[in-house]
């Protein structure tokens, strides 16, 4: 992980050695966890992805939260990626927190997914979590927010390659914050390492000797009480609960990864295959293509196999059209080409239309 996380949780460390400022880490059982069906024992190498959301947060007001301070949240993790260890960062800022459920006690923010779905090579992930007190300053929260919309622009559906650059970016900025002369201050944290990486929910607690057994998570929220149904909300103390799950494949969005423009550029040549040369050129470029679904650091083995088998479907069924209209006359040419023309045909032919205008 980035330098600054070792930092930081070196100041949680003294700040656990305080009695007055001691919190719990609590790891919920599974049988206190109401969509257990939904979570798998474990993720398996190239076959699952995972994802890491904050859940739920909740901020008494009795701690002067957006009066003397402006809550931020850090969350970092730690996961192989393209043969190397990567630390992605994530930052809450006070305007996306302060746009939850205003209760009477306090603020409850929920459902915000700080990492993935990103595919799991095997190796151990490492989630580091802070809660940090920013001082009153609208400046300061300008540029908090701000850096919120910077780390979001590591896209979390799409391929990493492109924002690596930035990621080492956001994780200066944030230790520049966090650092002793600068304006966020740490209150609670976690950094918890999984391995193997078992899906379930977790919770950062600020209040000491909070134990399991009477925490219970239902529509993934946090519940306090002796039993499931007798439980209620949990509001005793500052809490954030976060989740490390399984994401599925629907969540992938394979259009915005990098070399989807020359599968849709494959589609055009598709079309058009009916010569040899032609249809020669398409294979030996989705041949390439292929390569790229399987080398992909952004696609688990078995998505890219089974996407893969997808694409040369799609690929031979344009190619056999294509061969059917060339052996059409003229006249079923045309009527075959205005019944089987796709969305963005008709969209280029209403554009080039207003030329004639």
């Amino acid at each position: 992980m980035h330098p600054f996380i070792d930092s930081i949780m070196k100041k949680i460390d003294d700040l656990h050695h305080t009695p007055t400022q001691a919190s719990s880490w609590v790891p919920i059982p599974l049988t206190h966890i109401d969509d257990l069906g939904k979570l798998p024992p474990k993720l398996v190498r190239d076959e699952h992805y995972f994802e890491v959301w904050v859940n739920e947060m909740y901020l008494a007001y009795d701690r002067e939260w957006f009066k003397t301070f402006n809550p931020m949240v850090v969350a970092v993790t730690d996961f192989s990626y393209a043969g190397k260890d990567l630390s992605l960062p994530y930052v809450v800022g006070p305007n996306l927190i302060s746009a939850g459920v205003d209760l009477p006690q306090g603020m409850l923010f929920s459902n915000t997914r700080v990492a993935g779905p990103r595919p799991y090579k095997g190796d151990q992930v490492t989630v580091a979590l802070v809660l940090c007190k920013l001082q009153i300053d609208d400046l300061l929260r300008k540029l908090v927010d701000a850096l919120g919309n910077f780390a979001g622009l590591l896209n979390l559906t799409a391929g990493l390659g492109a924002s690596l650059q930035i990621t080492n970016s956001v994780l200066d900025m944030i230790d520049a914050l966090t650092s002793s002369d600068g304006k966020a201050t740490p209150v609670i944290g976690v950094r918890s390492q999984f391995s193997p990486v078992v899906p379930g929910y977790y919770a950062l607690v600020d209040q000491p000797g909070v134990t399991p057994e009477k925490l219970w998570v239902k529509n993934k929220q946090l519940f306090f009480g002796e039993t499931k149904e007798s439980a209620v909300e949990f509001r005793q103390a500052d809490f954030i609960l976060f989740s490390l799950c399984e994401s599925g494949t629907e969540e992938i969005d394979v259009s915005r990864l990098p070399f989807y423009n020359t599968y849709q550029a494959m589609l055009l040549e598709a079309n058009q295959s009916a010569k040899a040369d032609i249809w020669a050129n398409t294979k030996a470029n989705l041949a390439a293509l292929l390569g790229m679904l399987d080398t992909s650091p952004d696609l688990t083995t078995l998505h890219a196999s089974k996407l893969g088998d997808q694409w040369i479907e799609t690929v031979t069924t344009l190619h056999k059209r294509a061969e059917r209209i060339a052996h059409l006359g003229p006249e079923e040419k045309e009527s075959a080409a205005q019944e089987e023309a796709s969305p963005l045909e008709h969209v280029r032919d209403k554009a080039l239309s207003v030329l004639n205008l």
